[in-house]
């Protein structure tokens, strides 16, 4: 395991599966402290271990949907309180529904554009208020 990133802080969003759990495990495979946040807790428990199991530091977890504001608080506070800033932040957080795109209703076209857009704005907010 390479120490590159040692003592470095990397929040990464949608981290717990896919893409996002790739670039977690990169990370901390460098040395970094990574935080990882998305919507279910059982899927970020199990990245977690996977990733403390590698030898690299053990994640910190948050459970919130950042397709809210309230989301985005709720990772920024959990980051500020464990860590107490925020050195590296990946906006990797995105679901897409099913369907035809040009069908979709618009809550659908409002939920993609708060979590793909709105979120990244809101957590970058947060991480340079870190």
């Amino acid at each position: 395991m390479s120490n590159e990133l040692s003592g470095k802080v990397a929040v990464i969003s949608g981290g717990s599966r896919g893409i996002g759990r790739a670039i977690a495990q990169a990370f901390a495979a460098q040395g970094a402290q990574t935080v990882l946040a998305a919507k279910s807790e059982v899927n970020l428990q199990k990245t977690a271990a996977e990733i403390a199991a590698s030898g690299a530091p053990k994640p910190t977890i948050v459970a919130a949907d950042l397709g809210t504001i309230e989301g985005c608080q709720a990772v920024f506070d959990a980051v500020k309180k464990a860590h107490g800033r925020c050195d590296i932040l990946v906006n990797n957080a995105g679901a897409t529904k099913a369907g035809n795109f040009l069908e979709q209703p618009d809550t659908v076209w409002m939920e993609g554009f708060a979590l793909k857009f709105l979120a990244p704005c809101a957590c970058h907010g947060c991480s340079g208020r870190c």
